[in-house]
């Protein structure tokens, strides 16, 4: 059985404490069939020449600017040769040097379009995923840095959707679980260690949480409302605790601990939907 090529993906920007070895744990890898892409969003700091000390063990590098980590992202996905695409973010790292060997090395994954597994957050060591359906990845997302993209399926689903600034990832990994057609497997194993006192887990997606309303709004997907709903409030609590906002973040934390006991009581949903149609204005219910 041939081994497949594996495009790692590097987005980084200003990060020259971190790159290099987030590159180390790819060069470190013992599977032999990967190529290296670093895109770089014009660092301004010393993250260049960081890059440029790997020359001649990177694949494809590019320095210019972007509109943003999913415009990035987009870039590497159109440069990838490999059969399948992992992104590893720049203040990030493969978990073991065998990690894509254990993955890629004898498994028949021909099949699979989306292959996920578990990170390590950095900050405390604690194990994060798990596998899950349609209806459990609207509770909670899997972190990309978890996950493996078969290159073809970009080509079917769609590009990640720049409109969101720090949810492109999770619009992706709905829009793919939501398709029968499009194969997943989960296997328990650690990835990454993420950073997970990253931007994209302190700040908020606006356009993302109501754009998924309205779309849940649909009448097959009424059912997906409540975890949604109970999901958004955790997060904004979460994110609000986190830049101060204690008395705020409590608010949502109690509305999300709410919605979840009470998942089949339609007033309280029209209720949190009228709201948020007025925080966001965003939300047009066709």
């Amino acid at each position: 059985m041939n081994k497949p090529l594996i495009s790692v993906v590097i987005v980084v920007y200003n990060a020259e404490s971190t790159i290099g070895h987030a590159i180390n744990s790819v060069l470190q890898q013992t599977y032999d069939r990967i190529e290296l892409l670093i895109i770089d969003g014009k660092s301004t700091d010393s993250t260049i020449p960081v890059i440029k000390s790997y020359a001649d063990k990177i694949n494809y590098f590019v320095s210019e600017k972007d509109e943003g980590i999913y415009d990035a992202m987009n870039k590497g996905i159109a440069a990838a040769q490999g059969e399948w695409v992992f992104f590893l973010g720049a203040d990030d790292a493969f978990y073991t040097a065998s990690v894509l060997q254990e993955i890629f090395g004898s498994a028949d994954l021909n099949h699979i379009d989306l292959l996920y597994g578990d990170v390590e957050f950095s900050s405390n060591k604690r194990r994060y995923g798990a596998q899950k359906n349609y209806r459990q990845l609207i509770e909670q997302n899997i972190c990309h840095q978890a996950i493996f993209y078969k290159r073809r399926l970009f080509q079917l689903a769609g590009n990640y959707n720049t409109r969101y600034s720090i949810l492109a990832d999770y619009e992706m990994n709905l829009r793919v679980f939501g398709q029968s057609r499009f194969k997943t497997n989960y296997i328990s194993l650690l990835v990454t260690s993420f950073n997970d006192k990253g931007t994209s887990n302190t700040n908020i997606d606006r356009y993302f949480h109501g754009d998924m309303l309205r779309h849940f709004l649909r009448v097959d997907k009424i059912p997906y409302l409540s975890p949604l709903l109970q999901q958004y409030h955790f997060y904004f609590g979460y994110v609000s605790v986190f830049n101060k906002s204690v008395l705020t973040g409590i608010r949502h934390i109690l509305t999300s601990w709410i919605t979840g006991k009470r998942k089949g009581f339609y007033f309280l949903l029209t209720g949190k939907l009228f709201i948020m149609n007025l925080l966001y204005k965003k939300i047009k219910i066709k």
